[in-house]
């Protein structure tokens, strides 16, 4: 009976460990799921077969090798800045989940920012092109929407045959900077619904229960995904300016009731 093939992220997942240089005994260890010896051997073999340029995407990022991840050294501050943050948020997680009356389990908490997806040449890239795009947006938010991107890309490049993931709804949002303002999100909001711009998808881990991101209910299913991460970060910045657009509408819905009532 042939083997179930795996989905994308755990393909994407075993791939990224062979770049960092993990053997397949040791990716076999890392990974937090039953996978069988072969699948993980067939993956190793593909990501070696690589092109050098390629696979140098997904290494850890350092400043000094800047030229690895095409960005100008005029980037320098703002990429350290967001590794710094990226780092420092896995450090506060890591910490936060080990914490018991006997201390930190040092070994564990080590293990678990071993297994963590670093700080890639491909993340520091998009940083910067998000950058780019909105300088308004601080490290901390950077560091929520590039990794979106850099996971499509990855994706593009690891495991072609897959299909290709739509990105316009993101670059739609850096167009409208809906997050900015409730008069943005009004008019991200109305774009949305009048078919100007695609709709945000859905998330696997948090749903998002409104046509809209407008007065969402989250729940959490599992372990973050980046796209769930982001989802988070873009619900909890609109949601004070969604809600009130939502208490709008409504009382104009029952203000136009009463009036045709009375008519």
């Amino acid at each position: 009976m042939p083997q179930r093939r795996l989905e994308a992220e755990r393909i994407l997942e075993i791939m990224r460990l062979r770049v960092q240089g993990l053997s397949i005994d040791k990716i076999l260890l890392a990974l937090e799921y039953g996978v069988a010896r072969g699948s993980v051997a067939k993956y190793t073999r593909l990501i070696d077969d690589l092109d050098d340029e390629i696979k140098a995407r997904d290494l850890l990022f350092e400043w000094s090798r800047l030229d690895l991840c095409k960005c100008p050294w005029e980037a320098s501050e703002w990429l350290t800045e967001c590794q710094f943050v990226f780092e420092a948020a896995a450090l506060a997680s890591a910490f936060a989940s080990d914490c018991s009356e006997n201390g930190l389990e040092v070994d564990e908490i080590r293990a678990r920012l071993s297994n963590r997806e670093p700080f890639t040449n491909r993340w520091a890239d998009w940083c910067w092109r998000v950058h780019l795009v909105d300088p308004n947006l601080d490290s901390n938010e950077v560091v929520m929407i590039a990794p979106v991107y850099a996971s499509c890309e990855q994706l593009r490049d690891l495991i072609p045959d897959e299909p290709p993931i739509d990105m316009r709804w993101l670059d739609a949002l850096l167009r409208y900077r809906p997050y900015s303002s409730r008069q943005d999100f009004s008019v991200y909001h109305q774009a949305a619904v009048l078919g100007v711009i695609p709709r945000m998808p859905s998330f696997k881990t948090i749903s998002i229960l409104t046509d809209l991101p407008t007065n969402p209910e989250i729940r959490y299913k599992g372990s973050m995904t980046v796209l769930d991460r982001f989802g988070l970060w873009f619900v909890e910045r609109i949601g004070r300016w969604a809600e009130t657009e939502l208490q709008d509408r409504e009382l104009q819905a029952k203000t136009d009731a009463e009036l045709d009532t009375e008519a």
